[in-house]
Formats: structure tokens, C-alpha cells, sequence
């Protein structure tokens, strides 16, 4: 069953081949560049639509993680970025990459419904309290066989429900672990196809992530085979370099956009005030 995602009603569709780049961080997180200098780096670049999406991670004991930006900052962090609104070549969206953390679904939906946010990327990093993305964590974790498998489940397993919170719009860096090699070996086909349905049935759109590319696994998340499992739900996609360095702000697509043709893709999305909007790939 596919169920067809909500469009924003000022911009049903556009059918211009847009450079949209969506996954971008500043100095508020653990970017290199300020807001402004990424405006004037994706100027440069002819990105048509220029989302910034500073890392948000809202915790049970309120811990603080160094990539994330902190709380009191927001508010300064929105009104940078709107004095950006009537930018017109790139024109400015206001996000998040906010982390789902089991049980704080609704403090953040508190605060981000509370904010003109365009759209909010709903990410896992944090697996029993272990950060994935993290190389010096992730190494200190000796994974058994046993163990591996049940951290990749738990990882699908909160994928599905950040989808059915339905606080996000884009789904984050969507197979992650694989970051510094940590593979399944059982058949896991089950959880994926759980997380894909709630992400279908939410309405959310999936994120072609670049920056795998230039980590340990080589590759843009998700996987081929991911991908082909979602071309088949008919999930949106939107084409993200999940950039740190304003210079990296449309790194790989010039590898990530003739697989994504190949594997029959033609649209990718975008948002405008939480609301979808779609233009040809």
C-alpha cells in the first residue's frame, strides 16, 4: 500500500533539476563554518535550496554530547539563520538534526513545534547510550557476534519507532552502523521492512546520505539494497551531503545521483514549513 505524502500547498511540484542540500552543520554543532559562511559557500556552489541542521539531542539525564548544540543556544541559532529568509539564491530553510532518544519524543516536539522549523531530520546515534558515529566509542565497544546482531536490531528497532513518534520529516544516515564496519550477518530484512513501513506510513522522507562515501564504509547511506527496498514502499528521497566544511556542502553527488537513476529514481523532495515538496532528481 503506498500512501501518498502530503505536498505543501504553495509549491505542489517543480520540475526544475534543483541542487537542494539539506544536512548541513555550523559552529552552533561540530561544523567548521559559520551560517553565513555557508550561505555564501553554497551561493558559490548554485545550491537552489540551502537547509542548516545543526545537531539537537534532548536526553533522559540531560547529557551532553560535544557534537550537539546546546540548549540555551537555540533560540540564537533560529534567528541567525531566518535573517537569512528572503535569500533568494540559495534560499534559506531552518531545520534540525535532532537525535530520537527513547522517551523524550515529546519534550522535543514541545519545543520544535514550538519554532518555525521547515523541517526537522530525525536521527539514531546513540545505541544503549553507545555513540555509533563516535570512532573513539564505537572502538571501545568489543562487540561479540551475539551482541553485534542485537545492536543493529535495536538500532532498526528505534529507527521504527523515531518514525511512529511522527515528531520528523527526514530520516537520518538511515543504516549508519555500517559507518566503521559493523555489518550484520543474520538476515535482518524483518526489521528493516518494520522501519521502512512505519517511515511510509509517517510520511517521511529518507535522506540519500553522501558522507558515507568518505567514511570507513565507502558507500552513501543507504545501501543499493536499501535503496532498492525503498524505490519498491515508493519512499521519498532527498539528496544530502551531511556536510561539516562549507566546501563539502554537495560532496558526492556526482556519484550519488547516476546510481540513483539507474536505480529508478526520478524525484526527490524537499520541505517548506514541514510540509513536502517534490522536484524532479
Amino acid at each position: 500500500m503506498s500512501l501518498r505524502p502530503k505536498i505543501y500547498k504553495e509549491s505542489l511540484s517543480s520540475s526544475k533539476n534543483m541542487i537542494i542540500s539539506f544536512h548541513n552543520h555550523s559552529l552552533y554543532s561540530d561544523g567548521k563554518n559559520s551560517i553565513e559562511e555557508i550561505v555564501l559557500m553554497a551561493e558559490k556552489l548554485k545550491v537552489d535550496a540551502l537547509g542548516i541542521s545543526d545537531h539537537f539531542c534532548l536526553t533522559k539525564k540531560d547529557k551532553f554530547y560535544r557534537w550537539a548544540m546546546l540548549r540555551k543556544h537555540l533560540d540564537a541559532y533560529i534567528q541567525e539563520i531566518l535573517a537569512f529568509k528572503d535569500h533568494i539564491n540559495p534560499k534559506v530553510y531552518l531545520g534540525l538534526e535532532a537525535d530520537y532518544v527513547e522517551g523524550m519524543e515529546g519534550d522535543l516536539a514541545k519545543i520544535v513545534n514550538s519554532k518555525p522549523f521547515d523541517f526537522l531530520i530525525g536521527s539514531v546515534h546513540l545505541v544503549d547510550d553507545v555513540d555509533i558515529a563516535d570512532k573513539v566509542e564505537f572502538n571501545a565497544i568489543k562487540y561479540t557476534n551475539d551482541q553485534k546482531e542485537i545492536g543493529i536490531k535495536k538500532y532498526w528497532d528505534s529507527v521504527r519507532k523515531m518514525a511512529e513518534s511522527k515528531v520528523f520529516n527526514i530520516v537520518g544516515h538511515i543504516d549508519l552502523y555500517k559507518k566503521f564496519g559493523l555489518y550484520p550477518d543474520e538476515d535482518i530484512s524483518k526489521e528493516i521492512d518494520l522501519a521502512l513501513q512505519a517511515i511510509l506510513k509517517a510520511n517521511m522522507a529518507i535522506e540519500v546520505n553522501t558522507s558515507g562515501y568518505f567514511a570507513g564504509c565507502k558507500e552513501q547511506y543507504p545501501s543499493e539494497a536499501i535503496l532498492k527496498k525503498i524505490k519498491e514502499y515508493n519512499i521519498p528521497i532527498i539528496v544530502n551531503a551531511d556536510s561539516h566544511d562549507a566546501e563539502h556542502l554537495c560532496r558526492g553527488y556526482e556519484t550519488v545521483y547516476p546510481l540513483l537513476k539507474k536505480l529508478g529514481f526520478s524525484k526527490q523532495v524537499y520541505f517548506i514549513k514541514r510540509k513536502m515538496v517534490v522536484t524532479d532528481l
